[in-house]
Order: C-alpha cells, then sequence, then structure tokens
C-alpha cells in the first residue's frame, strides 16, 4: 500500500494534504470472495482477501471436522466471523462459543484460543481480519498446546507473490 510521504519538501497547505489523501487512496483495495473451485480434500485453506500495513483479511476454510490447536498472537488482535458452518473457539478455561454464519468473536492479541469445526459434515468458512501493532515480533504465532499442528500445511489462494502473512 502506498503512503504519502513530505519527498517533496516544496509542497505546503492544501497541495500537501492533498498529495496524503491521494497517497492513502492508491491503497484503497475492492475485493470478493468466492471458494475456489479446487479439491482442497482435509486441507485447511486460505483465500487471500487484501492487506495494508495493519491488516489483513482472508477467508479461511476448515474441512469438515477441521480446526487448529492452542496458540496465541502476540503481535496481532484478530477477528473471526462465520459465513458458512459453525465454529468452536476454546480458551484455556473451556469453551468460548460456538458462532454460526454472521456470528464470530474478536480476540485480542496475547488471548490464548483454538477453535474446530462445529459440524462433522460440512466445510466451515471464516472470514479472517488481522489487524497488527506494528511492534517488532519475531514470532507472530506462538503454540502453546502438545498436539501435533502443521503449521505450514494450508493450501493458499490469491496471495501476492512473496506475501509473508495469511498462516
Amino acid at each position: 500500500m502506498a503512503s504519502a510521504t513530505s519527498a517533496d519538501k516544496g509542497v505546503r497547505g492544501a497541495e500537501k494534504k492533498e498529495a496524503f489523501h491521494r497517497g492513502a487512496e492508491d491503497g484503497i483495495t475492492p475485493f470478493s470472495y468466492k471458494r475456489p473451485d479446487a479439491d482442497i480434500g482435509a486441507k485447511r485453506t486460505h483465500v487471500y482477501l487484501g492487506h495494508s500495513d495493519i491488516v489483513t483479511a482472508s477467508v479461511q476454510i476448515y474441512p469438515k471436522s477441521g480446526g487448529n490447536v492452542m496458540h496465541y498472537h502476540p503481535g496481532a488482535d484478530g477477528f473471526w466471523m462465520v459465513l458458512k458452518g459453525r465454529m468452536r473457539f476454546h480458551g484455556p478455561d473451556g469453551v468460548i462459543g460456538e458462532y454460526g454464519p454472521q456470528e464470530g468473536v474478536l480476540m485480542p492479541r496475547n488471548a490464548r484460543y483454538w477453535f474446530e469445526s462445529a459440524l462433522e459434515d460440512e466445510e466451515t468458512h471464516l472470514l479472517h481480519v488481522n489487524c497488527d501493532t506494528q511492534e517488532k515480533i519475531q514470532n507472530p504465532s506462538i503454540i502453546v498446546d502438545d498436539r501435533p499442528f502443521e503449521r505450514g500445511n494450508a493450501l493458499k489462494f490469491n496471495y501476492p507473490e512473496g506475501f509473508k502473512g495469511g498462516n
């Protein structure tokens, strides 16, 4: 995403303000979501929607009975909304909630959680909006669970070449 800077020190007042807004507006990113036509089988799948310097948005598709393990994100708040199916979110003390379409949860950074599909016969689609703190974080996702989980095992669609986010 482009951002306006004062590279041209001769620009002042209304002209500077206009350049500032134009720089931000260069980053406007329309998106749409359609489930990939690919056979994803039993793999969790991430479909890229867009990103800025602090926000990344994707739809994550979890296969029947899919989910992840207890973890937390020290440098990002997460927003989860079920688009299709049902998802059950857990914290260290048990179930946080079970959510269906147009329901979800905001997960503050450092909050420990995991989730699983609440349906055994239908895949679940989750809108995930990730908001970074801008702090330098060495490990953006820390697993605190003994259950096996392959972090890099997701299929990814529509991601820009070289984009590092989306796990």
